[in-house]
């Protein structure tokens, strides 16, 4: 069973370990214990700092698992198109059962670095923190899981099938780079309103702040004396961008070429 395996194979990588977690939390340790040397000591502005770094450090997290899924999937490039015309295996069965697979392991991940930040935010402040709507907060874990899987899946294809792909490395760490570049341009506003919007990776942000504070966060994180942001358009837009990369994996996966590996390995 694909799905088993899948997430077998996820949760037993050392290296997926390092840079989804482990490096998560060195970024977790700076912003507890390096960067908030002005921050007030009062509960409300602790709860609202600690949802900022848990917004953003979930969106590094869950881009760092789309690199290791670029690499997976361009290494059995061969191997899958080969099974999907002579065996039983499916396209549709392996997207549907390695994506679900990888919005578990990051519910399973996500849940972790939040225990984490709430021992170091309560090591630094002694105050408890947690989100206060948990569900949602789970719904985001599986979700952002499944929709970096299939960004990284329909990248990977798109370069390889038709771009002729030689490298992985450039094209495997584009999730990450979108990650870091939106992720941070939603805490200090420097996007222009509708792109705030219209971009996959800063909906996200303020819904995983939402769902922590129970709040509706403002649409410059830093600046509380903007204004709220849309929950509403951030929910559309995630669904959009949603439904756009699981149909554009779907398709493309089928149609996945054998890459030359070796020679990729050489450059």
């Amino acid at each position: 069973m694909i799905l088993k395996s899948y997430i077998k194979s996820l949760f037993s990588s050392r290296t997926i370990w390092f840079w989804s977690v482990g490096f998560i939390i060195f970024w977790l340790f700076l912003g507890v214990f390096v960067f908030p040397q002005d921050i007030n000591n009062s509960s409300f502005d602790i709860i609202n700092y600690a949802s900022l770094w848990y917004s953003l450090t979930s969106i590094l997290s869950v881009a760092a698992i789309g690199v290791s899924i670029s690499f997976s999937i361009y290494y059995s490039s061969s191997s899958l198109a080969y099974l999907f015309h002579n065996s039983k295996l499916s396209s549709y069965r392996y997207y549907l059962e390695s994506s679900v697979a990888t919005g578990l392991f990051f519910t399973g991940t996500g849940t972790v670095l939040m225990m984490f930040m709430a021992l170091l935010f309560y090591i630094r402040f002694h105050v408890i923190v947690y989100p206060h709507i948990f569900w949602l907060a789970l719904i985001l874990f599986f979700s952002s899981g499944l929709f970096f899987y299939s960004l990284s899946a329909a990248l990977v294809v798109i370069f390889n099938n038709w771009l002729g792909l030689k490298n992985i490395n450039f094209v495997a760490f584009i999730p990450l780079f979108l990650g870091y570049g939106f992720g941070y341009s939603a805490l200090y506003g420097s996007l222009p309103h509708w792109l705030l919007y219209s971009n996959f990776v800063s909906p996200y942000e303020y819904l995983y702040m939402m769902s922590f504070t129970g709040r509706v966060p403002f649409s410059n994180i830093l600046n509380h004396a903007s204004t709220h942001a849309s929950i509403l358009l951030c929910s559309v837009s995630v669904l959009i961008w949603m439904v756009i990369f699981i149909f554009a994996a779907l398709l493309l996966i089928k149609s996945i070429k054998a890459s030359y590996v070796e020679e990729a390995r050489q450059i």
